[in-house]
């Protein structure tokens, strides 16, 4: 089975820039490490962090995968993908006794410390436009399709049950 969860593009950067931030003091490469150091602004001169949905999802279409799974809606998408993927209860009920809507937070940079302006945010747009495409692409495709309802997947001839 082919499976990607997405992210909205423009926070995709973001959150990836701030994880930058809050790694550097990790045992980064020195390239990570300098890349930490520079402004938001700055980053936008990296272009191996523009685009970076569509250049790993590119030798594949969206319309061969078996499901595709939303940042946004995370947790009601992995219940779909259980269904779809015939995952047991137990195991389900495991990941979401454990799961935590906040496991992934930057508590050293919260939502309130990113302040980015609009000339900055219209950059980020503007570098990752072939991202914001297949995502919105991805969200056609949520409405029909493979994506929308287990249902629909059982009942697709195209793909093997294994």
């Amino acid at each position: 089975k082919i499976v990607s969860f997405l992210r909205d593009p423009i926070e995709r950067y973001i959150s990836h820039f701030f994880h930058l931030k809050r790694s550097r003091i990790r045992s980064l490469g020195l390239q990570h490490q300098l890349h930490s150091r520079l402004p938001i602004w700055g980053h936008l001169c990296l272009t191996p962090y523009h685009n970076v949905m569509s250049r790993s999802l590119k030798p594949l279409p969206l319309k061969r995968f078996d499901f595709i799974g939303f940042h946004n809606t995370f947790r009601d998408d992995v219940f779909t993908l259980a269904s779809v993927m015939h995952w047991p209860e137990a195991t389900l009920a495991a990941w979401d006794s454990h799961a935590n809507g906040h496991a992934n937070v930057n508590k050293e940079f919260p939502q309130s410390a990113r302040k980015i302006s609009k000339v900055t945010l219209t950059l980020i747009r503007l570098a990752n436009t072939d991202d914001a495409e297949v995502y919105t692409q991805a969200l056609v495709l949520r409405g029909s399709s493979v994506c929308a309802e287990p249902e629909m997947v059982s009942n697709d001839t195209r793909r093997d049950k294994s």
